[in-house]
């Protein structure tokens, strides 16, 4: 669940992020109910084209105020989209993907991206005035 721990204290992106965890909460219950496997991919289709969309939100301000570590940050961003484009791309090869691996993958991506790379732009965006 989103909490404050995982805030960047800029409102739209502190939703977006949300929206994200609720997209990870949705493959989580889809694997735990044993879900069609074609249900799990296209919940992961909706969060892959959601994050995309949240990135290039990022992006834009990284550019917009130059923060520094724009090109380390962007390279996370296409190796987490990549990943997650392996897994939808092996669903409709029909490769036998292991759906408990998926899961660590998505909330380590979370805990990992938000909690920890997230967190250095924070102080930075609210000293250009995004709050």
């Amino acid at each position: 669940k989103f909490s404050e721990v995982y805030s960047v204290k800029v409102e739209k992106i502190d939703r977006q992020h949300q929206k994200i965890m609720d997209y990870i909460n949705q493959v989580h219950s889809a694997v735990r109910t044993d879900a069609p496997l074609s249900e799990i991919q296209k919940i992961l289709i909706d969060l892959a084209d959601f994050t995309t969309d949240h990135f290039a939100h990022e992006e834009k301000y990284f550019k917009k105020f130059n923060y520094p570590e724009y090109d380390s940050h962007k390279k996370i961003h296409e190796n987490l989209l990549g990943k997650v484009r392996d897994i939808i791309e092996e669903i409709e090869q029909g490769v036998d993907v292991d759906l408990i691996n998926v899961l660590i993958f998505l909330k380590s991506w979370l805990q990992d991206h938000i909690l920890i790379v997230d967190q250095r732009y924070s102080s930075f965006f609210n000293e250009h005035g995004l709050n």
